[in-house]
């Protein structure tokens, strides 16, 4: 059973650790908007595509605090400690969940700045909250689908494969996407003018978010209980 009071000194301990880097990625995010901005490139398209592609920095912060912890010995003082597995695992998905708001709101901003001007949106205002809690979940989910997989592997086994999966994803998704663009706006400019359609949309995203949320959530449970110090060492 999870103790409250645990598991807020655990997100207090990592919040102390990882809001200086998002304060840094904030700062580096406003420095990109106004070096476009002063060079003359500041226009919507530039503005929305900083705001958008720097939310990925948002998604490592706690991943990448966790695997620092399982290769410094930080993971091993906390299962010593009287906190559970559970409890670790609840403070950690917290955090990144908080950690996740700044992105989720450059997006929104971006929809705002850029993405109500390429698609007839009826209720603007309203949309933007909609996307805001949407990619608020879906960052959350991605940052835990990465704690999941750093508490289950080796640090060097995830240095291989998968890291080059990502980076096919990184440059491969853009190219998929540009390549397709006109037939995308169209279909999206379809789906925002239909409410039903854009109501099961809405309902399968949120679906397959909690299911990922609640999935990630049992592995990453499931590593912090079986991790063995020295494993993960580099």
């Amino acid at each position: 059973m999870l103790k409250r009071d645990h598991v807020e000194a655990l997100i207090r301990v990592e919040l102390r650790r990882v809001y200086p880097m998002a304060l840094r990625m904030a700062g580096i995010v406003g420095g990109l908007l106004l070096l476009f901005i002063v060079f003359g490139k500041g226009d919507a398209e530039n503005i929305s595509a900083v705001l958008v592609g720097s939310t990925f920095g948002y998604i490592v912060l706690v991943p990448v605090a966790f695997s620092r912890d399982k290769i410094d010995g930080g993971l091993e003082f906390l299962c010593f400690l009287p906190t559970t597995p559970r409890e670790i695992a609840s403070a950690r998905v917290a955090v990144a969940a908080i950690i996740a708001c700044p992105g989720a709101l450059q997006i929104a901003l971006a929809f705002a700045i850029y993405g109500t001007r390429m698609y007839a949106v009826p209720n603007a205002p309203t949309a933007a909250l909609i996307l805001f809690l949407f990619a608020w979940s879906a960052l959350t989910a991605a940052s835990c689908v990465m704690l999941a997989l750093i508490s289950n592997f080796r640090l060097q086994t995830l240095l291989g494969m998968p890291l080059i999966a990502v980076g096919i994803l990184l440059i491969g998704v853009p190219a998929v996407v540009r390549r397709f663009e006109a037939p995308i706006n169209a279909t999206l400019s379809g789906t925002v003018q239909h409410d039903n359609v854009l109501l099961a949309v809405a309902a399968f995203v949120v679906l397959l978010i909690l299911g990922t949320l609640a999935i990630t959530y049992v592995a990453t449970v499931r590593g912090i209980a079986t991790y063995r110090h020295g494993r993960d060492q580099i």
